[in-house]
């Protein structure tokens, strides 16, 4: 139950042992409720419960899972967001791709990166040559926007590369024409704008990280 609400419940999954002697089978599970209920199954059939007390048991710990994401497995309380990517075709006025997030309480340090020419080294095709980003606030005001990553006029390269690092974000290239910003944001809505330098058009990655 504690799986399913992570991964979603309708996530397949398949069983293996490595246990020397085992039966060499690999019984496959549409969903972790399709694996409880041939578990309920199982115990049934094999004799060690009656129906009534595997259903009871099902429901109790259904429930008891059901408290755990609640109190447990929440985000820890204050925190912001941030952790996003949007990958899409971007081009100029009503194409531009546009993704939004929330900061949570307490002012957030958040790493945002309009990533084009860097994707061309992972093998995606008609990625966008320049891309720039801009930064809106919820009264739609600039609150940071960057061209090129590696001459940001606000932040030196080796600062965005660290705190890329921190994050676990793919590197970008050297000199690219990626773009980037590193900014202190306050609890609110914002948006981040993505377009390309002389209204070019072309596939581009939105990234936002909250760098701890």
């Amino acid at each position: 139950a504690v799986a399913g609400s992570i991964l979603g419940d309708d996530t397949p999954l398949t069983l293996t042992t490595s246990k020397t002697g085992a039966p060499a089978i690999s019984p496959k599970f549409t969903s972790f409720t399709a694996l409880s209920d041939a578990i309920v199954e199982a115990r049934i059939n094999i004799g060690f419960h009656l129906r009534t007390s595997c259903a009871l048991g099902q429901s109790t710990t259904y429930a008891i899972a059901g408290q755990i994401m609640r109190s447990s497995l929440l985000p820890t309380p204050g925190s912001g967001v941030i952790n996003l990517a949007l990958r899409g075709r971007t081009g100029a006025g009503a194409d531009t791709l546009i993704a939004g997030f929330v900061v949570g309480a307490g002012s957030r340090q958040v790493l945002i990166r309009g990533v084009g020419p860097t994707l061309a080294t992972y093998g995606v095709s008609g990625v966008i040559a320049d891309p720039k980003i801009v930064v809106f606030d919820g009264a739609g005001r600039i609150v940071a926007e960057n061209d090129n990553w590696f001459s940001n006029p606000t932040t030196s390269a080796a600062a965005l590369t660290a705190a890329g690092s921190k994050v676990g974000a793919f590197p970008l290239a050297v000199n690219s024409l990626d773009a980037a910003v590193l900014t202190t944001l306050v609890p609110g809505a914002y948006t981040v704008h993505l377009t390309g330098a002389a209204n070019t058009a072309g596939v581009a990655l939105i990234e936002a990280y909250e760098v701890p």
